[in-house]
C-alpha cells in the first residue's frame, strides 16, 4: 500500500481576506492542494496544467483513476481555449456552449466537449473529452482571476463520501492531507453542478445537478435533452464520462440509509428509530399519531427543493457524525428529470445503496 504523506496541520484561510486569497493562489501555484468554496460544494483545487498537482488530488481523495476531473475557469473565453472545435460538428457544439455559458455562467453548469491537445490525460482519465465550468462564488472567481490558470477542483472530500458544503466538512475527511482550506462560509446551493455532454445527440445530462432538464430546454428549445436513470452506475472498469456517476456515492460512513414511504415512517414514528423527512410529512404524521418519544431523533428537512438541497449534505454529515448505524429516510418521488426534486432523489438513491 502506498504510504500517505500527511501534513501535521491544514491551514484555515479566510476567503473574505484578500491576502489569504493571494496566499491560496501562491500555494496552488507551487503545486499545493487548497480546498476552495464554490456556490455548489467545496472543491479541492490544483493547477490544471501540472501533472504532479493532479496526481496529488487523486492521492489525497483516494479517487479512482478512471474518474475524470472538471476544470474550473474564470470566463467563457478561457474555456474556449481548452476545447477543440475542429472536429465534426465542432461549430455546432461551440454555438451550443456559447449559448449555455451566456445563460448559466458563472454558475452550476459543467459542459463537456472535445478536449484540446494540450490538456493533460490525467484530467480526463484518458478520454478525448473535457468537462469545464465557471463557478459563481466570488472567492473562487477571485482566485481563478488571480492565477489566470484553469484549476482542477473535484469535491474536497474523500472519494464517495458526502460532498462538503462548509470548511468543517472539508476538515472532517481531508485534515492533514491538504495544505489549506480557503473558508468562504456555507455554499449557497449545496448541490453539485449539472454535467451536460454536448458532444452527442441528443444532448445528455450525465450528472443531475442544480440546473434541471426543464431549465435547460428553455435555453435550447429545439434540442432534445435526456438524463440517465436515477442512481445509474457507470461501468467502473471504464473511464467515466463525468464525475458523480458511481452507483454508490455520497453515503455517510458507518451508517446505512434506507429510503421508505411516509407510511413506513409512520410505523416507526413511535419508536426510537432515527428518521429523515420533510417538515410537512413530520407535521402530518404527528397530527395523526402524536409526538415522538423523547429519545427519538428526527431530521426535519425543508419542504422546498432548493432549500432541501442546501441542507442535504449538512444532514448527511450530521448522520455520519452520529452514533446511528441505520437511518430511515423519506423517499422523494420525482417522476421525470424536469422535476426540481430529481437531483435530491438521485443523491439519496446513491447514498442508500449498499455497494
Amino acid at each position: 500500500m502506498k504510504k500517505i504523506l500527511s501534513r501535521p496541520t491544514t491551514r484555515i484561510l479566510k476567503g473574505a481576506h484578500a491576502p489569504d486569497i493571494r496566499l491560496a493562489a501562491r500555494l496552488i501555484s507551487r503545486g499545493r492542494l487548497v480546498a476552495i468554496p464554490t456556490e455548489t460544494v467545496y472543491g479541492l483545487a490544483a493547477l490544471g496544467h501540472h501533472q504532479p498537482s493532479i496526481d496529488r488530488i487523486y492521492h489525497a481523495k483516494n479517487r479512482p483513476a478512471h474518474n475524470p476531473l472538471i476544470l474550473h475557469v474564470h470566463s467563457l473565453e478561457q474555456a474556449l481555449t481548452l476545447w477543440d472545435f475542429s472536429v465534426n460538428n465542432g461549430h455546432e457544439m461551440k454555438s451550443l456552449i456559447v449559448r449555455l455559458a451566456h445563460q448559466f455562467w458563472p454558475g452550476p453548469l459543467t459542459l463537456i466537449a472535445p478536449k484540446a491537445n494540450h490538456i493533460l490525460p490525467g484530467i480526463t482519465a484518458g478520454l478525448n473529452t473535457l468537462a469545464i465550468r465557471c463557478p459563481a462564488h466570488p472567492v473562487a472567481l477571485a482566485l481563478l482571476q488571480s492565477l489566470n490558470e484553469p484549476l482542477a477542483a473535484p469535491s474536497a472530500n474523500l472519494s464517495n463520501r458526502p460532498s462538503p458544503t462548509c470548511a468543517g466538512h472539508v476538515m472532517r475527511t481531508l485534515s492533514g492531507r491538504i495544505h489549506a482550506v480557503l473558508n468562504g462560509g456555507s455554499c449557497a446551493q449545496g448541490i453539485e453542478s449539472t454535467v451536460l455532454d454536448v458532444t452527442r445527440r441528443p444532448i445528455k445530462i450525465l450528472r443531475a445537478g442544480s440546473i434541471n432538464a426543464a431549465t435547460l430546454e428553455k435555453v435550447l428549445p429545439n434540442q432534445e435533452i435526456i438524463a440517465p436513470q436515477l442512481g445509474h452506475a457507470a461501468h467502473l472498469s471504464q473511464p467515466q464520462r463525468a464525475p458523480g456517476q458511481q452507483g454508490r456515492h455520497y453515503a455517510p460512513a458507518h451508517t446505512r440509509c434506507f429510503l421508505v414511504q411516509a407510511t413506513d415512517l409512520e410505523k416507526r414514528w413511535g419508536t426510537s428509530a432515527p428518521l429523515v423527512m420533510r417538515a410537512k410529512t413530520a407535521q402530518m404524521i404527528e397530527s395523526k399519531v402524536g409526538f415522538r418519544p423523547k429519545n427519538a431523533y428526527t431530521w426535519s428537512m425543508p419542504d422546498e427543493p432548493a432549500t432541501y438541497g442546501q441542507a442535504l449534505y449538512r444532514t448527511l454529515y450530521e448522520i455520519e457524525n452520529s452514533s446511528f448505524s441505520e437511518v430511515w429516510v423519506e423517499e422523494i418521488s420525482a417522476k421525470t428529470p424536469h422535476s426540481p426534486w430529481w437531483v435530491i432523489q438521485d443523491r439519496w438513491v446513491r447514498a442508500s445503496k449498499s455497494q
